[in-house]
């Protein structure tokens, strides 16, 4: 509780996202609406601003913190797309049963650094993966 900038409090973090995302879908149901083919797509986008640290102790340390406080800077970015075929099995074992077949895409990138703390994560993950129920 204070109003010092965060570097210079004892121990701090401190965050500021912008955060955009959105989704959409589209179905198409035929066969007299006992089957349905879904295709749906999804994003979001972070940025982050962030500061994590404790202040130092000896006079050499706190000279480095006050000249490089550490800031870091993230970006994250998800991507995800898909579809799935439905159809309706009206008296399958006495009981309305639904098959459900589909295919879906995911793809997370990840960029995290604090300089000051020679901290790095740049990764890219990809998923691809499919299913049936």
């Amino acid at each position: 509780m204070t109003k010092k900038p965060a570097y210079l409090t004892l121990q701090s973090e401190e965050r500021t996202h912008k955060i955009w995302m959105g989704s959409a879908d589209y179905q198409i149901n035929f066969n007299q609406d006992k089957s349905s083919l879904i295709f749906y797509t999804a994003f979001q986008n972070t940025n982050r601003k962030h500061y994590t640290g404790i202040f130092p102790d000896s006079p050499e340390e706190i000279e480095n913190h006050l000249k490089n406080p550490p800031y870091g800077d993230s970006k994250t970015t998800t991507l995800q797309g898909g579809f799935q075929l439905n159809h309706e099995i009206s008296n399958f074992l006495n009981h309305r049963n639904v098959l459900t077949i589909g295919s879906e895409y995911v793809s997370d990138k990840v960029y995290d650094e604090i300089p000051s703390y020679n901290y790095l994560v740049d990764q890219h993950t990809k998923d691809w993966g499919v299913f049936s129920e």
